[in-house]
């Protein structure tokens, strides 16, 4: 059986705008996108080491405010 850790509510998710919460000591955003489906994804910029939650929304993709890369 594999263990899952609650990140948040789903109501705390806003569609299209990153949720920023800490799982296990590690930074990761949650977003849900128009459709209802939500992802998670490691909340620091490969690039810059900067919050992707603080980026743009764009269908299944998030956009790194300081930069532009997409992931």
């Amino acid at each position: 059986m594999t263990n899952y850790i609650r990140a948040c509510a789903i109501s705390d998710i806003t569609d299209n705008e990153p949720l920023a919460v800490e799982l296990a000591g590690e930074p990761v955003a949650i977003v849900r996108v128009t459709g209802g489906d939500v992802y998670a994804i490691r909340d620091v910029c490969s690039h810059a080491e900067v919050p992707l939650s603080e980026g743009e929304v764009d269908d299944c993709t998030i956009e790194c405010w300081l930069h532009g890369s997409r992931f």
